[in-house]
């Protein structure tokens, strides 16, 4: 599919032999899926040209019953306060569900072990600084009250909602890209939709305009 704005490829898999994927080649492509009636992408965190050397990890915040958006929105700051101190340069976004996901750009030196397991090593030092506000234990039972910091999200073929992505639910959230100033600003994260999302971007630009420069070799 050379030349197309969607091209199709196959990927080695452990448990089913190779599964095929697409890519959005441009702007073209997310056109012509929404015209087939895509409403939600979901990615990995590696361009196609280098699937096995992620350029981006997510740390996705996850909140258990009992926890208001206002503490979701501190929780991420502390994250992203975290991943500074290492020398990361974290970038935020809503879900489109009740969670925020700090993102963060790295250079594509390392396998997806290795990034998961470093990531890993990271969400738990986190835990440890507030552990009656994060978890990094699965399951519904041990988020209750508290904040699971799910860095899962990071292994191999796992994916995340895609940046600017519309959600499929009511009101159609969206997974928008923040600056950690406007962050501070939102009510809660359903205000940020198919509606209203075109006019926080033409007022306030991309915030994440300069992901990829802010790459950093991720702490191994």
């Amino acid at each position: 599919m050379k030349g197309s704005s969607i091209a199709r490829f196959e990927v080695p898999s452990r448990s089913e032999g190779e599964k095929t994927y697409i890519s959005v080649e441009d702007a073209r492509g997310y056109l012509a899926l929404a015209q087939f009636g895509i409403v939600e992408f979901h990615s990995w965190g590696a361009l196609r040209q280098r699937i096995e050397k992620p350029d981006r990890v997510v740390f996705d915040l996850d909140p258990g019953e009992g926890i208001d958006w206002r503490v979701v929105v501190e929780a991420a700051i502390h994250v992203r306060d975290h991943l500074a101190a290492l020398g990361l340069a974290p970038f935020v976004k809503t879900t489109g569900g009740r969670g925020l996901h700090v993102v963060v750009p790295i250079r594509p030196k390392h396998a997806w072990r290795k990034v998961h397991d470093a990531t890993g090593a990271i969400a738990r030092r986190i835990e440890a600084t507030a552990p009656d506000l994060f978890t990094t234990t699965q399951g519904p039972g041990n988020r209750r009250g508290r904040i699971f910091i799910d860095f899962h999200r990071n292994a191999r073929s796992a994916t995340t909602v895609a940046p600017y992505s519309l959600r499929a639910r009511n009101t159609l959230p969206a997974s928008a890209p923040l600056t950690w100033d406007i962050l501070a600003s939102i009510d809660a994260p359903a205000d940020l939709n198919y509606a209203s999302l075109p006019g926080l971007v033409s007022a306030s630009g991309d915030p994440w305009a300069e992901i990829d420069a802010s790459a950093r070799d991720l702490p191994v």
